[in-house]
């Protein structure tokens, strides 16, 4: 990729896509709307995706890896067995799951849900001065690492952590209770900061998204996941179509697909659609069929 227009859906993984009638064409499908004929140069596109203030570093970090995938794309195309066993597949696959808006949708509704519960949380000033007051005279481990960062940054001794924690414990409850007023000024002070950090949820997701591409287009924890699958090609004869997702996991749950794995899923295969009749596959075992529902999954 360079200058402003970056592909989200990479070209040479569309190409597997082209129309035969049209070169470099491919039917482009939006929801409540006809398919229609479009250049890959402009399908999957966004202006500075992967720029975040005018710097360039993830895109430039996704353009010197691309030349790797779309060379062992072009490789598993042709049929070339040792090309499901390249250590470059699973970080592939990672490198996909990676680049996606899904991820970026989904760090967004991660960063709006939070604000939303802590929101919810200390909007009940009773609640929170309950929580507070649990905190303390339980000696949670939260109070004893507050307490102990507060002796190292003012380069107090250490000794003096178990008798603030004391003190702590027996008058901090009754402390609460008599500041209620600050606690109160305290509260409306942090529903004002979330609300700021709400309407700059969508820079945040961006940023967050764009640092992680720039410092792992393939992140190694991810493709670790991927590189002791068993990948076969698998001819799906009614015909495939690219999700904007890319790749699509199957997992042990009710949902049964996912766009992005969180660290608990059970993966059970990860499918990546290659050209318009093929799906590569990787799962504990060869996989012969495509499941029933894999277009719906594509689509939705």
């Amino acid at each position: 990729m360079a200058g402003k227009r970056h592909h989200i859906n990479p070209r040479f993984l569309l190409k597997g896509f082209t129309s035969p009638s049209r070169k470099n064409f491919v039917w482009v499908f939006r929801r409540d709307s006809p398919p229609f004929l479009s250049n890959i140069i402009n399908v999957g596109v966004e202006s500075n995706f992967y720029a975040h203030d005018n710097k360039i570093e993830a895109d430039s970090a996704i353009t010197k890896i691309e030349p790797i995938f779309a060379n062992l794309l072009d490789k598993i195309r042709a049929g070339k067995a040792a090309a499901l066993s390249s250590p470059h597949l699973p970080k592939m696959i990672a490198h996909f799951e990676m680049r996606t808006n899904h991820l970026r949708s989904y760090l967004l509704q991660a960063n709006e849900l939070a604000i939303s519960c802590i929101s919810d949380f200390i909007s009940d000033n009773n609640n929170f001065s309950r929580k507070l007051k649990h905190m303390i005279s339980s000696n949670s481990s939260l109070l004893q690492d507050a307490v102990r960062d507060f002796l190292e940054e003012q380069n107090l001794p250490r000794e003096m952590l178990q008798p603030i924690l004391m003190l702590a414990t027996r008058f901090g409850p009754n402390l609460i209770d008599q500041q209620q007023h600050f606690l109160h000024n305290f509260v409306a002070s942090m529903q004002d900061l979330l609300g700021k950090y709400e309407r700059g949820s969508p820079k945040t997701a961006q940023y967050g998204h764009i640092k992680s591409i720039q410092r792992s287009p393939a992140p190694t924890a991810r493709a670790d996941r991927y590189k002791n699958l068993t990948y076969s090609i698998v001819k799906k004869l009614d015909g495939t179509v690219l999700g904007d997702s890319l790749v699509l996991f199957r997992i042990n749950s009710e949902r049964r697909y996912k766009a992005t794995l969180d660290a608990d899923d059970e993966m059970i295969s990860v499918y990546l659609p290659i050209d318009s009749e093929t799906v590569l596959v990787g799962a504990n075992q060869h996989e012969k069929t495509i499941p029933d529902d894999f277009s719906e999954a594509v689509a939705r």
